[in-house]
């Protein structure tokens, strides 16, 4: 028998079409309804407001409600300077995505590109 594949809902766009906690908890319960329990987020997200995607999964207590959550490294800043890889800069990043979402753990962490 085989295993029906993970999927994991991006949201590259929550806090544009989903903008505020109340909406978000909308989707959350939809998402849940169809067992879809694993988010792909960033500090990038959305790319017209910047950190809204984590702080509105945290405002909206996804974690809580037993969605897990995968996050970037913030390699670039969002005033366009170059970022880093450097030790401290991760620790930096984690830290500002779990103030953000209200959680001290992430489901799998990506280095990202440097974009």
């Amino acid at each position: 028998m085989t295993t029906p594949p993970t999927l994991i809902f991006g949201t590259g766009t929550l806090g544009i079409t989903f903008p505020s906690p109340f909406e978000t908890n909308t989707l959350l319960s939809f998402l849940s309804s169809k067992n879809i329990t694993r988010i792909d987020t960033a500090q990038r997200y959305p790319a017209i407001h910047p950190g809204r995607s984590e702080q509105l999964l945290g405002e909206a207590e996804a974690a809580e409600k037993g969605f897990v959550i995968d996050t970037k490294i913030k390699v670039t800043p969002a005033d366009g300077t170059r970022g880093s890889l450097k030790a401290a800069k991760i620790r930096d990043s984690l830290a500002e995505s779990f103030e953000a979402r209200a959680v001290e753990q992430v489901g799998s962490l990506d280095g990202g590109s440097m974009w």
